[in-house]
């Protein structure tokens, strides 16, 4: 009877060391869990900080831009071979202004820390569809901006006609398309989409161990 006792007395001890171990490994895996998914929401959010300051900074430069030549295009009001072209890049620059806003505001709203990956993960995806939406335009816009506000702006800053130094247009019109163009591309490749992508694998790797734990 005595070494029956002793056998039950071993087995709840041996039973109540195996609860607290158990109870301490799901603490640790809960921790484990809440430490991978602050790191990795920590560092989808760093990686898209560099493309939301840039498109701060766009939101200001093109609302900036859109003024000024908005003032030069009255200075010019008289002038139709400055003022329609002027009126024009101003269209344009309203473009570029409102995608730039649209984009900040997609970045802006994404909720790491307090809606689930799969809504974050949703989030992003969103944001990526309309910055390749995006792309295209501001792409396609961009020989037309050049081209309509070189005058008014050669006209308003050094007092010159390019209408009628159509050589200068043309090397000013070469050299601004051969330096934006391949920037604009790399801006994007580096800025946007490798950005994009990280933050996509950080994502990524929350949502699969919340899978593993469903």
């Amino acid at each position: 009877m005595l070494t029956i006792k002793i056998l039950d007395m071993d087995l709840k001890e041996l039973k109540d060391i195996w609860t607290q171990y158990d109870r301490k490994l799901d603490n640790n895996l809960r921790i484990n869990e809440e430490l991978l998914r602050k790191t990795n929401l920590d560092k989808t959010k760093r990686e898209l900080q560099k493309p939301f300051y840039y498109e701060v900074m766009s939101v200001i430069i093109c609302g900036f831009s859109t003024l000024l030549v908005g003032f030069w295009c009255v200075q010019y009001l008289n002038e139709i071979k400055y003022s329609i072209p002027g009126i024009l890049s101003v269209l344009i620059l309203g473009q570029y202004f409102r995608m730039s806003l649209d984009k900040t505001r997609l970045m802006g709203r994404i909720e790491y820390y307090i809606a689930p990956a799969i809504q974050v993960q949703k989030s992003i995806t969103n944001l990526t569809v309309q910055i390749l939406k995006y792309r295209k335009i501001e792409l396609i816009l961009m020989p037309f901006l050049i081209v309509t506000v070189l005058p008014i702006l050669f006209k308003a800053i050094h007092d010159v006609d390019l209408y009628e130094r159509w050589w200068l247009f043309v090397i000013e019109l070469v050299i601004i398309l051969g330096i934006s163009l391949p920037l604009a591309f790399w801006i994007n490749k580096h800025l946007f989409d490798k950005k994009l992508k990280n933050a996509k694998a950080f994502m990524e790797d929350i949502r699969k161990f919340e899978i593993e734990e469903e």
